[in-house]
């Protein structure tokens, strides 16, 4: 019995003191986690699929995306700019490498609001340290569709 009670007081005292509270990793804001580092995009969506030229797409990235526009980057700064990058491979040499534009959230930072020659909303679908996903709607005549239908087009970007 006083081999059981010494085993029982030592599981006590390894369940109190063995294991720390291991401490709340802070999670990171939205603005902290938009501004990380350069997001480079990775996927870009119709849905549903749009009528172009005949062929039905819904996979912009892979089926009108050229090579030239897949490296391209951009960071968002805390101060409130947006800076593309062209990427090593620059789909036309006169242009300029980069560029800038300003951005900013809406109220309860679910929408990512860009101000470059037109302001452009995007609804936040997820964001993450690695993955930011943001989409608008359409309507169909705004992108050649059908007119009765709304088309939902998603980008994804990861670090």
């Amino acid at each position: 019995m006083n081999k059981y009670l010494k085993f029982l007081l030592a599981v006590c005292i390894l369940s109190v003191f063995g294991c720390k509270d291991e401490e709340a990793t802070p999670s990171k804001t939205r603005t902290e986690l938009l501004t990380l580092s350069p997001w480079k995009m990775t996927a870009a969506t119709y849905d549903p699929g749009v009528d172009l030229g005949g062929t039905i797409v819904t996979d912009i990235y892979a089926q009108v995306f050229e090579d030239c526009d897949k490296d391209d980057t951009q960071k968002y700064n805390t101060n409130g700019t947006l800076v593309y990058d062209e990427g090593e491979n620059k789909c036309d040499p006169s242009l300029p490498q980069t560029g800038t534009s300003s951005w900013r959230f809406n109220t309860d930072e679910t929408k990512i609001i860009i101000d470059s020659d037109d302001e452009l909303t995007f609804d936040i679908e997820a964001i993450t340290s690695s993955e930011l996903q943001i989409s608008q709607i359409y309507d169909g005549d705004e992108i050649g569709g059908n007119p009765l239908l709304k088309y939902k087009l998603t980008f994804t970007y990861s670090h």
